[in-house]
């Protein structure tokens, strides 16, 4: 499942403990600007996708549940 994935991911490269999949990860700290980068990356390697950055927002950020839902929204490559 991604959103497993996608926690596991950041988790390792944070060495942060998520709680919960609607975690806020920007306000608890979790993400910063460079993580949120390489999650881009992880998410259009994973996912085949291709991730317009005009379209983005921090937003998307904030939890495991958004960065799936938006990930979704993006075109496979």
């Amino acid at each position: 499942m991604i959103k497993n994935k996608i926690k596991k991911f950041i988790e390792k490269e944070t060495q942060r403990k998520i709680k919960g999949l609607n975690e806020n990860l920007i306000s608890q700290g979790v993400l910063d600007s460079f993580s949120m980068i390489k999650t881009i990356g992880f998410l259009e390697k994973e996912l085949n996708v291709s991730i317009n950055m005009e379209k983005l927002s921090p937003d998307n950020f904030n939890s495991i549940n958004s960065m799936v839902k938006m990930a979704k929204s993006f075109k496979k490559i």
